[in-house]
C-alpha cells in the first residue's frame, strides 16, 4: 500500500517541478520519511525511468 502510494507521489512530484512532497510513515517503531521534489520536472522523470530500467 505504501508502496503504491509513494509511487503516485513521485509521480505527482515529476509533474509538479514547484512543489516538495513529503511522505511520512509512523505506523512502526522506526518512523521514516521520503522528501520527493525534482526541479528538472518530466525530464528528471526520464533519466528515473532510464536508471529503473538498467537496475
Amino acid at each position: 500500500m505504501i508502496e503504491k502510494l509513494s509511487e503516485k507521489l513521485r509521480e505527482l512530484a515529476f509533474l509538479n517541478s514547484k512543489i516538495s512532497i513529503l511522505l511520512q510513515d509512523f505506523r512502526e517503531d522506526k518512523p521514516w520519511e521520503k522528501m520527493m521534489s525534482y526541479e528538472g520536472g518530466l525530464k528528471e522523470f526520464v533519466k528515473y525511468l532510464d536508471q529503473s530500467k538498467k537496475q
